[in-house]
């Protein structure tokens, strides 16, 4: 025979605060129940910045975003390669080096 309770269950969470040389910072929510649902949350106004200063595009930040740039249409092009597959490598990255309980790692 089934029967159905109401409940308070706690839900156990695990966050991974990163600092990351591409990205700045962001993080990693993985929580610990079937099916193990995460959550990514990165700056792309960050990742931009970044990429401008690597390529050597003068601009004026603002804390979130851009003031001004000397090549709008560089910059333009830079934001434009901030997609899925972008996004998707960082991820499986920092996958790769989080110890995650979900998985059975050989110890060396």
């Amino acid at each position: 025979m089934f029967s159905f309770t109401n409940a308070d269950r706690r839900v156990t969470c695990f966050y991974f605060y990163l600092w990351d040389a591409d990205f700045g910072a962001a993080f990693i929510k993985v929580c610990a129940y079937f099916p193990y649902p995460a959550k990514l949350c990165v700056n792309g106004h960050k990742w931009a910045k970044h990429q401008t200063t690597q390529a050597g595009i003068g601009y004026t930040a603002l804390s979130n975003g851009f003031a001004s740039c000397e090549d709008p249409a560089a910059l333009q092009e830079i934001c434009n390669r901030l997609g899925p597959g972008a996004i998707g490598v960082f991820f499986q990255r920092w996958m790769a080096l989080l110890p995650l309980p979900l998985v059975r790692r050989r110890i060396v």
